[in-house]
């Protein structure tokens, strides 16, 4: 097996989710209420986001801005309805966030991901 590390990199505006929304939705999915799985200890993350793409959500990264690296969790993701008004990158947004200081700050998101593979046989 061979182990290959991958950088997903997202970039764009940070936008702000309503208050208390993210931090409701990453506690539902926590609890195995809705879809997605979070980890138990999403409050330890001090940025919270919902992204465009449902894949990432439950990934950990760094979100970088302004030169400042805050570890964030990717709790929430844009529904399918949404995205056919207008998706988040059509905006120039990078993700909603809880954090009202982040608001229209750009922003780079980095996802570390691990994926392993079979060498085939010599």
């Amino acid at each position: 097996m061979i182990r290959l590390t991958a950088l997903i990199i997202i970039t764009g505006a940070m936008s702000y989710a309503n208050p208390g929304v993210l931090e409701r939705v990453a506690a539902n999915r926590a609890a195995g209420i809705t879809a997605h799985d979070v980890p138990a200890n999403w409050r330890s993350y001090p940025v919270l986001l919902a992204v465009q793409d449902c894949r990432y959500v439950g990934r950990t990264g760094v979100l970088v801005v302004e030169g400042e690296r805050l570890r964030a969790l990717v709790v929430d993701c844009q529904a399918d309805a949404d995205i056919a008004m207008a998706s988040l990158s059509s905006l120039g947004l990078l993700a909603d966030t809880n954090r009202a200081d982040l608001v229209h700050k750009q922003a780079r998101l980095v996802i570390k991901k691990t994926i392993w593979r079979r060498l085939p046989p010599e």
